[in-house]
């Protein structure tokens, strides 16, 4: 109704006081579901009321003149809201040339749009075929860890290539022969998983890392990848304590979910007695 998650969470919070605030008048003439949706639609009713009076928010963009959604005598200026950022990137948008006729896909997604997936270690936020429909071959997730912070050993089917945007990070990989191979990476640098190669991914020293993932698969979600945390957490103790011939009690302290990304802490360096022997494939 209001179109805006802050806005949906603010009219949320507004309902719920009024509810504690108004619960010795409730009278049970009707069902208290029905009785917080009332409740809920006055408050999103009022927000919309609101907004429309607010003034259409004014051209800031110094130097560029606002584009308009006209051309020659077709057409007609904005009286309403703008989103001048955005009309300035893009302002072909607002006024198409006469040779565009609509029919193009969305060929454009800022991350900005993406929803943020927020953990103690770090965050993540992706564009995939979902947010981006014509993007079939390719899907991106910008990640974030702090330092110490682990993306935790995880694999996928899609192929994985990644560019460090700002920091540094220790990258580890292991193949199904128990090859394995780790470096440390800096603003710049490149790195590529093959299909089906598991890895982790930790920040370093100072503010840890940002970076750019890319994947060969527009149908790729950060949410349905393999992570041994989630692994663990449903399979049974005893297969466990077979697999790995320990005692069951030996993973009484294994996560019960998955942990995506954690805080952990900071590792030090790497010398050339601690490098692991590097993947062959």
């Amino acid at each position: 109704m209001l179109g805006s998650l802050p806005d949906a969470e603010d009219a949320l919070q507004e309902t719920l006081m009024a509810a504690w605030n108004g619960l010795d008048g409730y009278a049970e003439r009707a069902s208290v579901r029905t009785w917080l949706y009332t409740i809920a639609t006055n408050r999103c009713l009022n927000a919309r009321r609101a907004a429309s009076r607010r003034p259409a928010k004014a051209w800031d963009v110094p130097g560029v003149d606002p584009p308009e959604p006209t051309r020659g005598n077709q057409g007609a200026r904005l009286l309403g809201p703008r989103n001048p950022a955005r009309e300035a990137q893009s302002p072909d948008r607002l006024r198409p040339p006469p040779t565009d006729h609509g029919t193009m896909p969305t060929l454009r997604w800022s991350f900005a749009d993406s929803h943020v997936k927020m953990r103690e270690g770090g965050w993540s936020r992706q564009t995939t075929i979902r947010e981006l429909p014509a993007s079939t071959d390719l899907a991106l997730v910008n990640m974030r860890l702090k330092a110490g912070g682990v993306r935790e050993l995880h694999w996928h089917k899609p192929a994985e290539w990644a560019f460090m945007l700002k920091g540094r990070a220790r990258i580890t990989a292991i193949d199904e022969e128990g090859h394995a191979f780790q470096d440390d990476v800096g603003e710049g640098d490149l790195w590529n998983f093959p299909s089906g190669i598991p890895h982790s991914i930790q920040g370093l020293e100072g503010d840890g890392c940002e970076f750019l993932l890319v994947f060969d698969d527009g149908n790729f979600s950060e949410d349905s990848t393999f992570s041994v945390t989630d692994w663990l957490a449903h399979t049974p103790r005893e297969v466990l304590a077979k697999n790995f011939g320990v005692p069951e009690h030996a993973f009484a302290g294994i996560p019960d979910k998955e942990r995506f990304i954690f805080q952990s802490k900071v590792p030090g360096p790497l010398t050339a007695s601690s490098r692991p022997v590097p993947v062959r494939r």
